[in-house]
């Protein structure tokens, strides 16, 4: 894994913030992959690097892209050396104005606190409303973050279910006697949370309705495309269009169906038994 560290500006309010910029990684490692597109890696958390955050002084959402940003070493240079004259001089001249502290530092001792602490208790009953905000007051929202954000918000919502399913095969799984299989306090802990789960999995049913059919527009504008044929497989077969669905995949070239042979094949089934739920796909 290779980070960056940079200090990047708040479009917004121009607050600044450090923050790791992840340059590469490996898969190596992801323990379960999704028919929606999630995949949970045991050593990179989702929520690390996501390319947006949350402004703690504004609370105004915005995307690292749009960051006016300079790496940390950048600043430190200057500062030891005035001989040479960097390439981002107005920029940390700027910068240095604003925080001061970080001469004395040598960093900059304001990292970005989102998502927040508790919305581990539930992420995605926390960070739903804030994908929807995102939707509804973004003014820059190209396709491609469109895309991105209604992504997460499907499989947020579907992770209601996953999680529910994950709550009580977890709790058979660690269960080391008969006797701690039938520990009633825990038993019905996982058993309440699966059951809040479901309900709010239902609330949000229009919400999640909605969201697929927008990307299914998104992916119709490049469904030549290998990805945008596999994801809208998965969201006409979670909409209920079953017949779509096979269509897509009866379509699909050799190639095409060589290099997604596992998902292909697991969604044809699920096709054929008129099936919407998601699943492992490893």
């Amino acid at each position: 894994m290779q980070l960056e560290m940079l200090s990047v500006e708040c479009p917004h309010c121009k607050k600044w913030y450090s923050h790791s910029e992840l340059l590469s990684y490996s898969t190596f490692g992801s323990s379960e992959c999704w028919s929606d597109g999630k995949c949970v890696n045991n050593n990179l958390s989702e929520y690390s690097f996501m390319p947006f955050s949350k402004c703690e002084k504004c609370n105004n959402f915005f995307w690292f892209d749009d960051c006016r940003k300079i790496a940390d070493y950048e600043i430190s240079s200057y500062l030891n050396s005035n001989d040479v004259e960097p390439e981002n001089l107005i920029l940390i001249v700027d910068f240095l104005k604003d925080n001061p502290e970080f001469k004395i530092k040598g960093n900059l001792d304001v990292s970005l606190d989102y998502p927040h602490v508790y919305y581990w208790e539930n992420m995605p009953k926390y960070i739903i409303p804030d994908y929807i905000s995102i939707l509804e007051k973004s003014n820059n929202l190209n396709r491609d973050r469109e895309i991105y954000i209604r992504t997460k918000l499907s499989q947020h919502i579907n992770d209601f279910v996953r999680n529910s399913q994950n709550s009580l095969k977890l709790h058979i799984k660690y269960s080391r006697s008969i006797k701690s299989f039938f520990n009633f306090k825990h038993l019905k802990s996982h058993i309440k949370f699966s059951f809040n789960n479901k309900k709010l999995y239902k609330e949000y049913e229009q919400l999640r309705t909605i969201n697929l059919m927008r990307l299914s527009e998104l992916y119709q504008e490049t469904i030549d495309y290998e990805d945008s044929k596999m994801s809208l497989i998965e969201i006409e077969r979670e909409l209920g269009n079953f017949e779509k669905a096979k269509f897509i995949i009866n379509g699909l070239d050799r190639i095409d169906k060589q290099h997604n042979k596992n998902f292909v094949e697991s969604s044809l089934k699920y096709v054929l038994k008129n099936s919407a739920k998601i699943f492992k796909i490893r």
